[in-house]
């Protein structure tokens, strides 16, 4: 049985062709120069503004003669064993950092803008990925201390007091 081509299920999208054929790229391994000697082929999904977009990206295999390893090579927009392609991590992790969105609601706002809908899941660690990568490195610390004011101002303060015993008082509001 056939679907009907305006069935629920059905969205149109776009399947982009894109070749990633470098013929020398050194070894993931040794880093010697290695031949390509085969193409394959890698499905990733990419953000669109007007519906899905799908890329067929044909990657080079190549071949390390001195240390007898096949590898395929890597494309700069991919993650290695990535299925979104960089700048859907990108807008996720913007959405999170800078607009201030909360994990749960990126999915639905990347799936609305973007037509991509990446889980809660795979955002959290796509961030904590992000996260962990800042250092702060001592020029930076440095710069810190020499700018520094010495004026600390606080925004809010709270105070925990212990208020004295009343008799026949409970705290309790009676």
């Amino acid at each position: 049985m056939t679907q009907p081509y305006h069935s629920l299920n059905y969205t149109p999208c776009q399947i982009r062709q894109v070749d990633f054929l470098p013929p020398l790229v050194p070894c993931d391994r040794c880093g010697q120069d290695a031949r390509r000697v085969d193409v394959a082929t890698r499905t990733a999904i990419d953000i669109d503004l007007d519906h899905p977009a799908v890329l067929a990206v044909r990657v080079s295999v190549h071949y390390c003669s001195p240390c007898h390893h096949y590898f395929r090579a890597q494309p700069p927009f991919l993650r290695r064993d990535a299925i979104f392609t960089r700048r859907v991590v990108r807008k996720a992790i913007e959405a999170v950092s800078v607009d201030g969105l909360a994990f749960r609601t990126v999915g639905q706002r990347l799936a609305r803008d973007f037509w991509v809908q990446p889980s809660e899941a795979i955002i959290r660690r796509w961030c904590r990925g992000y996260h962990t990568g800042i250092t702060l490195d001592d020029a930076y610390q440095e710069w810190i201390v020499a700018e520094f004011s010495g004026i600390l101002c606080v925004d809010e303060l709270y105070v925990r007091f212990v208020l004295p015993k009343r008799p026949g008082w409970s705290g309790m509001g009676g």
